[in-house]
C-alpha cells in the first residue's frame, strides 16, 4: 500500500489526541506525511451588536485555533503540516 499523505480532521475534542497518535503511527509505518485539518464553523454576528468588533473576534478565534493546531503538530513525527479553513465541518 502506498499512502503518501494522511489528512487528520481535528475538532479539539477529547478524542483528538488519540486520532493524531493513531495517524502518526500509521504515518511512520508508511513513511507518509501528515496534515492536521481544522474546519471552523462560520460565526454569525449577533443581531443585537453585543460584539462590537466582530472581525477582530473572528480573527481571534482563528488565531486560537491556529495556535492549538501548531501545538498538536509540533511533536509529531513524521513532520506534520496544518490547515485551517472555514466552512461546515
Amino acid at each position: 500500500m502506498n499512502i503518501n499523505h494522511i489528512l487528520v480532521p481535528v475538532d479539539f475534542s477529547e478524542g483528538t489526541p488519540h486520532a493524531i497518535e493513531y495517524a502518526a503511527g500509521l504515518g511512520r509505518k508508511l513513511s507518509s506525511r501528515i496534515t492536521l485539518l481544522h474546519v471552523m464553523e462560520p460565526v454569525t454576528p449577533p443581531p443585537d451588536g453585543l460584539i462590537l468588533d466582530f472581525d477582530a473576534y473572528d480573527h481571534a478565534l482563528a488565531e486560537k485555533a491556529r495556535k492549538r493546531l501548531d501545538e498538536l503538530a509540533a511533536d509529531l513525527d513524521p513532520v506534520a503540516g496544518t490547515a485551517l479553513t472555514s466552512g461546515n465541518p
